[in-house]
């Protein structure tokens, strides 16, 4: 089997306990893996060397590999509490561990984990920028920093706000955080980071629940999933203004697109629909029925 890049997207069917590979052109279901026992996948990664599918098992306290080329499971690594998001750099992988406030270290040869490292409250997303990783810490209202030499815990950044996603903007030092403040009324903020000094630099405020965030390649604006109103946002993150927006339904739980493609990935986990948008046209070209309770969306 291959995973063709701008071909395929993988859903994390977490009710159905299985990742499912569908075909990003006509919403067909090319594969489903089905997870071991316990299953609840969350994150999902594919290895830098093309060999390994992985994915977090949120229920079952551990990482999945699965084996591209002989279609198979083949290792299951146990983690901390509740894993949330996992990426992979290098010859290794990093998982956030939502419950036990840690990020695990995974050696990807030798398929078993290296170390635990603390963290903010509540890790949720996982993305990597040169020879760190960053953490959105949903609890502690912050981005928390790995050095990946020494795999240490060096620095967090106060972001004021809730983080559950974050991008790097192409062709710029800037990351986006899309973010959500809990308070007497929920309001979603972009957050806008210095990717060399880490600071912050603005919070644009978008939308109510804030869920996904996106970069367009064109360097200057992202994509963003709010639950809470139902749509999507364009945002032009130079002007801080929404110049587009798409109203869904359900609960947008995550937005994704490839680069080379002109589609728009957005998964609803209440009504179990993925939208294949095309984002030139501002349209929906395909609704397509998935799994069950999609907790996250790649499109590669």
């Amino acid at each position: 089997m291959n995973i063709n890049k701008n071909k395929n997207m993988l859903l994390s069917d977490t009710g159905k306990d299985r990742i499912t590979i569908m075909d990003t052109e006509n919403g067909s279901v090319i594969k489903n893996i089905y997870t071991s026992a316990n299953g609840g996948p969350h994150g999902i990664t594919v290895c830098e060397n093309g060999q390994f599918l992985c994915f977090s098992n949120t229920y079952g306290n551990n990482v999945q590999m699965y084996d591209i080329k002989n279609e198979k499971l083949d290792k299951e690594i146990y983690t901390g509490a509740s894993p949330c998001h996992i990426i992979g750099y290098g010859e290794k992988m990093y998982v956030t561990n939502s419950d036990s406030d840690s990020i695990s270290v995974i050696d990807i040869k030798e398929k078993n984990g290296i170390m635990v490292i603390s963290s903010g409250r509540m890790p949720h997303d996982i993305i990597h920028w040169k020879d760190s990783v960053l953490i959105a810490e949903s609890g502690s209202d912050s981005m928390g920093i790995i050095n990946t030499s020494e795999d240490e815990y060096c620095e967090r950044v106060d972001l004021k706000c809730s983080p559950v996603h974050m991008c790097i903007i192409p062709g710029e030092n800037i990351i986006a955080a899309a973010c959500t403040e809990y308070g007497i009324e929920v309001k979603g903020y972009i957050c806008l980071l210095d990717a060399d000094s880490m600071k912050l630099l603005e919070r644009i405020r978008i939308g109510n629940c804030i869920t996904d965030i996106a970069a367009d390649p064109d360097g200057k604006h992202v994509y963003v999933a709010d639950a809470g109103n139902k749509s999507i946002y364009k945002v032009n993150i130079i002007s801080g203004l929404p110049v587009k927006d798409m109203l869904l339904s359900g609960f947008v739980s995550s937005i994704s697109f490839s680069e080379g493609t002109d589609k728009l990935m957005a998964a609803d986990s209440i009504n179990d629909l993925v939208y294949i948008i095309d984002k030139e046209k501002w349209d929906v070209e395909r609704i397509v029925r998935s799994g069950k309770d999609i907790s996250h969306i790649v499109s590669l």
